[in-house]
């Protein structure tokens, strides 16, 4: 772990720069109608997407001397911090959702017409590229911030618990504007107001419970954040999943959040 700055508030501050940049894009984009394929829809998708990293280096630099920022930076890259054991688990912790998933939608008939996989399985190259162009512009930018900067903080201030489901909240209030970009995969996904949508609010609350117990068990690694969310991407990018199936999925973490806070408590694994 590493120190943090005395200011109370640093992790409101945090989410009102986080939010304030990325929405300064991506409303834009909403009001004017682009599309995500658009060379500039694109370009506002991306640049909104860097306000969690941003708002970070902004604050770390201008709060924290530069032994807590070294330390921050290693939290980020130490392997050791995760050890084999962990990083087995936060790589297949999703996987193991989306098996369960395709085990609960099949006794129940949701797979008409699915294939198994998407075509990313079987050119190699082309699924590296995928994962790398998911790290770049989701895990990577999103975590240094989410977990890496906010989490910590608010964790000084609430229960782990708490503070997981205060994150997931933001962490889901972020995300909004993206649903109402033309073709964007979050609308084509998740139509607001459905089933679908309601389930990926569960599922992202979920997700950050666990990204905490895994976090605060690998004594504040941000790797371990960074890697589960992009497991929770690439999963999502080669099972593509019905509907139905989709839901299973995001339930299935759901319950694996419930089973993590029922062994560990409110406190999810973080040192008293």
């Amino acid at each position: 772990m590493f120190n943090l700055p005395a200011h109370k508030n640093s992790f409101a501050l945090y989410f009102i720069y986080a939010l304030g940049w990325s929405w300064l894009f991506w409303i834009p984009a909403v009001a004017l109608g682009y599309e995500q394929s658009d060379p500039i829809g694109m370009t506002l998708f991306i640049l909104g997407g860097l306000g969690p990293a941003l708002a970070t280096l902004f604050l770390l630099f201008a709060a924290n001397d530069r032994e807590t920022r070294s330390a921050f930076w290693t939290s980020m890259i130490d392997i050791r911090r995760m050890g084999l054991k962990w990083t087995l688990v936060t790589l297949l912790t999703v996987p193991l959702a989306g098996l369960l998933a395709i085990l609960s939608a099949n006794i129940l008939g949701g797979l008409d017409g699915w294939e198994p996989v998407s075509e990313l399985v079987y050119n190699p190259v082309n699924l590296v590229l995928f994962t790398i162009a998911n790290l770049f512009f989701g895990p990577l930018p999103e975590e240094i911030g989410w977990r890496g900067y906010a989490l910590p903080r608010l964790q000084k201030h609430f229960s782990s618990l708490a503070a997981s489901l205060i994150l997931g909240a933001i962490w889901v209030i972020w995300h909004l504007p993206l649903f109402f970009i033309k073709n964007s995969p979050f609308a084509a996904a998740y139509a607001v107001g459905s089933l679908n949508f309601w389930a990926w609010m569960l599922g992202l609350l979920a997700a950050s419970v666990i990204m905490t117990w895994l976090f605060n068990t690998t004594r504040g690694s941000i790797l371990s954040a960074i890697l589960f969310h992009l497991a929770l991407n690439v999963t999502s990018g080669i099972l593509l999943l019905p509907p139905q199936a989709q839901i299973f999925m995001l339930v299935w973490l759901a319950v694996i959040a419930v089973l993590v806070v029922a062994s560990r408590g409110k406190n999810l694994g973080a040192l008293s």
